[in-house]
């Protein structure tokens, strides 16, 4: 049985999905083998059969994910916000009234 993967060529878009999402990335297929992808310049290899990365610290690393524009939205949503979170985290709410901070939550909620 055929799968994407089978189909890719050299300078392809893959995604290589993280988990948190925000954690992924765009690439491009570097070079290919009968049984291997490999990312980029081909530091990042992954498995042609599943796509599960391979090497030392193989669990750490990311998935490969057939390229799509809506999974790519979903990613740069996903980063918008983790960094939307990060800024109000490191906004100053201390030095906001409790009336003031009352009002803002009530706004959100």
């Amino acid at each position: 049985m055929s799968s994407w993967r089978d189909e890719l060529e050299v300078g392809d878009k893959v995604i290589l999905r993280g988990d948190p999402l925000e954690n992924s990335s765009v690439s491009k297929v570097g070079w290919l083998t009968k049984t291997q992808i490999f990312i980029g310049a081909g530091s990042t290899k992954y498995r042609r059969a599943n796509g599960i990365p391979i090497g030392e610290h193989s669990r750490y690393n990311k998935i490969l994910c057939q390229y799509s524009d809506s999974l790519t939205e979903d990613i740069k949503e996903a980063r918008k916000r983790c960094r939307l979170i990060a800024c109000l985290r490191e906004f100053g709410w201390e030095g906001k009234s409790t009336e003031a901070l009352e009002r803002i939550y009530r706004s959100l909620v």
